[in-house]
């Protein structure tokens, strides 16, 4: 992030909505993107969101064109998937997993 706005943007990720993962999951992480401070990148199949998700990926868009600290990983030397981040919007807590435990496992198989 030292980098960002100087040389370059940086760029998160890229948000994948195809179809496999369920919109709660991708509004979660759309959110924690656009509330970043990078670059937000959004890959979606044409005629999938439901008006009220196109609605919330405006909206989304909207907040990651306005220029903003980063956000900070609270809980990085914790885990290597940080849930609790600061952000300019005051400290945000994502649930990354499901009651499996894992991140997103049953999605791929």
């Amino acid at each position: 992030m030292p980098q960002h706005g100087i040389f370059f943007d940086a760029d998160a990720d890229c948000v994948g909505i195809m179809g496999k993962i369920p919109w709660e999951w991708n509004r979660k992480w759309t959110e924690l993107l656009a509330l970043s401070g990078t670059s937000l990148f959004l890959s979606v199949k044409p005629g999938l969101p439901a008006k009220e998700e196109e609605k919330e990926l405006s909206d989304f868009l909207e907040i990651a064109s306005r220029r903003h600290q980063p956000a900070k990983p609270m809980d990085w030397e914790e885990t290597s998937c940080p849930s609790h981040w600061e952000t300019e919007y005051g400290l945000k807590k994502y649930n990354w997993y499901q009651q499996t435990g894992f991140l997103f496992g049953d999605l791929w198989q």
